[in-house]
């Protein structure tokens, strides 16, 4: 292990500057996301701002998936993880690990760009949504065989 990183610890250093209270982020951020998303980024464009902000994130919490009673675990976020045995096409946007008392839970997140539709005018899914949720439903599958719990865990 590094030894920095063996003897890190909170940075009590008043003279250095300090993060901003949770109000004062969150009154800079929701404005500076919400211009975003009015511009119909790109793709990647919502990866790079969710990469600097994962706040935004749903689960920053620990409050989505089954069995995250304790939160989220491994101290975070991990952007675009790369699963062995998956197609390229098939790596989450991001991932959450997170953990109750007999379960680990990965928790994977697929964004797309804000203007995607997800419905036809008739109330039919489109494509882009039977797509995403074709991903969803992939990762699922990997995480279901024990092979796959193997390499993940390792």
């Amino acid at each position: 292990m590094d030894r920095a990183v063996e003897h890190a610890g909170p940075d009590l250093d008043e003279s250095r500057p300090q993060p901003p209270s949770w109000q004062e982020y969150k009154s800079w951020l929701l404005p500076h996301w919400t211009a975003l998303l009015d511009r119909d980024p790109p793709e990647r464009a919502v990866q790079e701002f969710l990469e600097q902000h994962p706040s935004l994130l749903p689960g920053a919490m620990g409050d989505v998936g089954p069995g995250g009673h304790h939160g989220r675990t491994l101290g975070g976020v991990w952007a675009e993880p790369e699963l062995a045995g998956l197609d390229r096409d098939r790596v989450p946007d991001f991932m959450w690990v997170t953990r109750s008392t007999s379960l680990i839970t990965p928790i994977c997140i697929e964004i797309e760009r804000p203007g995607k539709h997800w419905f036809n005018l008739d109330g039919t899914p489109t494509a882009d949504l039977t797509q995403a949720l074709d991903q969803l439903a992939d990762w699922k599958v990997w995480f279901s065989e024990p092979e796959n719990q193997l390499v993940f865990r390792r």
